[in-house]
């Protein structure tokens, strides 16, 4: 994929959407985390260092975005697994 004349907020809206794919499931599959670092590659991250970064960096902002969701209508039992659950200490978690 040719992402070279996306601007940054559409390579950061790109990377926001496969992280919300991959975590849809509940589970990483290898081929997902492979896709997610040719993505990084593509927006033109080289080191690790950047890359796990901008990764971390999606992976809060999807997160937020799960925990302030509400759905407008009842949520599907196969959909449980996906949105975020408080813990005793009030963190969230995806999965």
């Amino acid at each position: 994929m040719d992402i070279t004349d996306f601007t940054a907020g559409q390579r950061q809206a790109l990377l926001d959407l496969v992280v919300l794919t991959m975590y849809m499931d509940g589970n990483l599959a290898s081929i997902e985390a492979a896709r997610i670092q040719q993505i990084l590659t593509a927006m033109g991250l080289d080191s690790p260092y950047d890359r796990d970064k901008e990764f971390d960096a999606s992976v809060t902002r999807v997160s937020r975005i799960l925990r302030i969701w509400k759905p407008p209508v009842p949520v599907p039992p196969s959909w449980h697994g996906i949105l975020p659950r408080q813990s005793s200490r009030g963190e969230f978690t995806i999965c």
